[in-house]
């Protein structure tokens, strides 16, 4: 399923071929709670993505839903050559290799049952892209951040 996202501009793609089932209710709603916190956590995650690809080439950010809270996630980067291989992300590898690192991220939720949300995008076009997020966070002084991550 392909969906742009009106308030983020983000495309959505469920693969819930695990469960062969429609997205449901609960995972629709599980995209906005994902969309809005790509929103609203744009500029860290572009500088991120930026960053991890500099040292790594192309991949994505992966989140995972947090042990400590449900409404925030924890969050990885995996280069292409370990996505390809696993069985619950392989799916997306096509978004990896077409995306444009310096404009554009790919971030993947894993979902507890083996349901799996990708977004491949920037949330709009007046945001900064990932390269000038990391330059920005650079020139601040605030890439510690990153290193925390």
């Amino acid at each position: 399923m392909n969906v742009r996202n009106k308030r983020t501009g983000f495309p959505v793609e469920s693969n819930n071929e695990t469960a062969a089932c429609s997205q449901s209710l609960a995972s629709q709603d599980a995209s906005d709670v994902q969309l809005q916190f790509l929103k609203d956590k744009w500029e860290l995650i572009g500088a991120m993505s930026w960053k991890d690809y500099l040292a790594h080439g192309r991949g994505a950010l992966v989140f995972t839903v947090s042990s400590e809270r449900d409404d925030d996630w924890d969050c990885t980067y995996l280069p292409l050559r370990e996505i390809q291989d696993h069985p619950l992300m392989c799916p997306y590898v096509n978004r990896l290799k077409q995306y444009d690192p310096e404009i554009e991220v790919v971030a993947i939720f894993l979902r507890p049952g083996g349901f799996v949300d990708a977004y491949r995008g920037s949330p709009a076009p007046k945001r900064l892209g990932p390269r000038q997020a990391y330059e920005r966070l650079a020139s601040a002084g605030a890439l510690f951040w990153l290193e925390l991550q």
